[in-house]
């Protein structure tokens, strides 16, 4: 059997594209770093490789998605799905260290 005709329940964890912070290995925590143009294009070329009707994540197979409340989270699963629905969790936010 094939891993798309899969009948087991699946997880992907997804981390966003990047950001000039990340760029520079700078911790972001709580503040809100927008994607950069790379960013954006890491975000939309993996989308075409993995998100789509028989790929990897197949949207017809999503059952929930939850993001980081963080822009730049809620921007790369925009990106990646073109607008799918999402659940925003702050249990997915990054830590604070003060």
């Amino acid at each position: 059997m094939s891993g798309k005709d899969a009948s087991t329940p699946r997880i992907f964890l997804l981390r966003h594209g990047e950001t000039e912070w990340s760029k520079t290995g700078q911790f972001t925590g709580g503040t809100e770093v927008s994607l950069t143009e790379h960013g954006r294009n890491q975000v939309t070329a993996t989308g075409k490789i993995v998100y789509g009707p028989g790929n990897l994540i197949d949207p017809a197979k999503i059952v929930k998605v939850f993001v980081s409340p963080r822009s730049r989270a809620q921007q790369t699963w925009d990106l990646l799905s073109g607008g799918g629905e999402s659940e925003a969790k702050a249990e997915l936010d990054e830590w604070g260290y003060g």
